[in-house]
C-alpha cells in the first residue's frame, strides 16, 4: 500500500523529560495504528500531551510544514485515501491552489482535518495545461487556442500583432490562473466544495481483516510466474478455532493445503511478514501465534514483537517459540535509549529512601550500553528487551561474570574429539 502522508508524533514521556517519537505512514490499517500507538508509548497512556506534524506528503507537497487542528488517525487515513484516488491533473489543481494559499499566509493558524478534506474535491474540472510555464506561453496557448477573444482588453486585430505576453498576463488574469511546475491551472474554475461534513468517518478496513492478526491470500503453488494471476486465491483470516481450521481450509482452497503458497499477507505483527516465510511456511504454526497473540494481554503483545524485533527472530517457528515462553522476558517498556536504561537499573537497585530526581541529569550512555552487553539485552522501537535468561534490574558486578568451574569444563570438552585436543 503506497502511503501518501507520513506522520510524526511526539509524546511526553512519563518519568523523564522529553518526548518519545514514532512515525507512520498513511492510508494504515488499523492493526498499523495500534502499533503506531505501542512505539509511541501511547498504550494506557491516551491523555499524554502528544503533538503531530507532517514530515511526507508526495501527493500534496505543501502540507508538510503545515499545521493540522483537531486531527485524528480516521480522518487522516480518509485523506490519504482522497489523494490516492485523485487524478493526476486533479492533483496538480489542488497542489497549486494549497500551494498559493499557503504563500498567501492562508494556513497560518493551521488547518482542520475536515477542511484538508474538503480541499481535496472539487478540482475534475480545473482546466490544467502542460508544459504552459510563463506569460509568454500562456499568451501563445491562448492564441492558439482562441481563448483571447473572450477577453474584452484585447482589440481585434491581425493575431499575429498582437503582444503574445500581454495577451498572457490577460488570459492569467481573466482565470485566476497560476503557474505551478510545469503546468498552468485555471485556478478561477475551481468552486469550493463541501462534501465531508464529520458525521461518519468511511472505514477503510473489512470487517475480517480489522479484527484478524493475520490475513493471507492463499492458492495453488506454482514456480512459473505467468500462472500467478490466473490462480485461484482466497484470502484466509486468522486466528481460526484450530479444531475446525483444517476443514475450513479444505472449504476454501482449490488445492490440498500442502501444495497451498501465500501470495499476499496483512499482519498485525510487523515483524512477521512475507519475508519470515521465507524460513518456512506453515498455516497451522502461523495459526496458533494468532491464536496466541490474540489472547495476550496489550503489554505481552508489545513485549512479543520487542523479543522478534531485538532478537531478530524471523522464522515461524522461532515466533511460535517466543510466544510460549514470553513469561521469561522483560522489557522496559518506557526506556528510549542505553542512558535511560542505565538510571532506570540503578533507581531499581538503590535504597528506596534516595530521591530518583538525583538521577536526572546523569548521561550513563556508554554504561547503558556495557550493561546491556553484559545482560544480553537489545534496543527496540518498543524499549530494552532482555534475552530471555537474565532479568533486566538484578545487580550484576562491572566486570562480566567469569566462567564457572562447570562452565570451564564445558568448554574444554568442546575441544576434544576422539582423544585429540584441538
Amino acid at each position: 500500500m503506497n502511503k501518501n502522508i507520513t506522520i510524526e508524533l511526539s509524546v511526553e514521556k512519563p518519568f523523564e523529560k522529553g518526548y518519545t517519537y514514532a512515525r507512520i505512514g498513511f492510508p494504515a490499517t488499523a492493526a498499523e495504528i495500534t502499533d503506531l500507538k505501542h512505539r509511541a508509548r501511547l498504550t494506557g497512556r491516551e491523555n499524554a500531551f502528544t503533538s503531530m506534524r507532517i514530515i511526507e506528503s508526495p501527493n500534496l507537497k505543501a502540507l508538510v510544514g503545515t499545521r493540522i487542528n483537531n486531527w485524528s488517525y480516521k480522518e487522516l487515513n480518509f485523506l490519504a485515501h482522497r489523494l490516492q484516488s485523485m487524478s493526476d491533473e486533479a492533483l496538480i489543481s489542488l497542489n497549486a491552489i494549497f500551494e498559493k494559499e499557503h504563500n498567501d499566509g492562508e494556513h497560518l493558524d493551521g488547518l482542520d482535518t475536515i477542511d484538508l478534506i474538503n480541499k481535496t474535491y472539487g478540482h475534475e474540472n480545473v482546466m490544467v495545461a502542460s508544459y504552459v510555464t510563463n506569460l509568454e506561453q500562456l499568451g501563445k496557448f491562448s492564441i492558439e487556442n482562441s481563448l483571447y477573444t473572450a477577453l474584452p482588453e484585447i482589440p481585434e486585430i491581425e493575431p499575429t500583432l498582437l503582444n503574445v505576453a500581454k495577451v498572457g498576463e490577460l488570459q492569467q488574469k481573466a482565470d485566476g490562473g497560476i503557474f505551478y511546475d510545469k503546468y498552468y491551472v485555471v485556478a478561477g474554475e475551481y468552486k469550493p466544495q463541501e462534501v465531508y461534513i464529520s458525521e461518519t468517518v468511511p472505514e477503510f478496513d473489512d470487517e475480517e481483516s480489522k479484527y484478524s492478526v493475520f490475513s493471507v491470500l492463499l492458492g495453488r503453488a506454482t514456480n512459473d510466474v505467468r500462472e500467478i494471476k490466473n490462480i485461484e486465491k482466497v484470502w484466509v483470516h486468522l486466528p481460526v478455532d484450530s479444531e475446525y481450521f483444517e476443514n475450513i481450509l479444505k472449504e476454501k482452497l482449490n488445492c490440498p493445503i500442502d501444495e497451498a503458497m501465500c501470495y499476499e499477507m496483512k499482519t498485525a505483527v510487523s515483524q512477521i511478514n512475507m519475508t519470515t516465510f521465507a524460513g518456512g511456511f506453515n498455516i497451522f504454526t502461523l495459526n496458533d501465534i494468532a491464536l496466541g497473540y490474540k489472547k495476550a494481554r496489550e503489554f505481552d503483545k508489545i513485549k512479543f514483537k520487542a523479543v522478534l524485533e531485538g532478537h531478530k527472530v524471523d522464522t515461524l517457528n522461532g515466533a511460535l517459540d517466543v510466544l510460549s515462553r514470553l513469561h521469561y522476558y522483560e522489557l522496559a517498556h518506557y526506556c528510549d535509549n542505553s542512558g535511560e536504561y542505565f538510571k532506570e537499573y540503578l533507581s531499581n537497585n538503590m535504597d528506596a529512601r534516595i530521591d530518583d530526581r538525583w538521577l536526572q541529569n546523569i548521561e550513563g550512555t556508554k554504561e547503558g550500553i556495557d550493561l546491556m552487553r553484559i545482560k544480553g539485552a537489545a534496543f527496540t522501537r518498543y524499549g530494552i528487551v532482555s534475552d530471555g535468561k537474565n532479568p533486566l534490574f538484578t545487580p550484576v558486578p562491572y566486570d562480566e561474570p567469569a566462567e564457572t568451574e562447570e562452565e570451564t569444563e564445558e568448554a574444554d570438552e568442546e575441544v576434544h574429539i576422539g582423544g585429540m585436543q584441538l
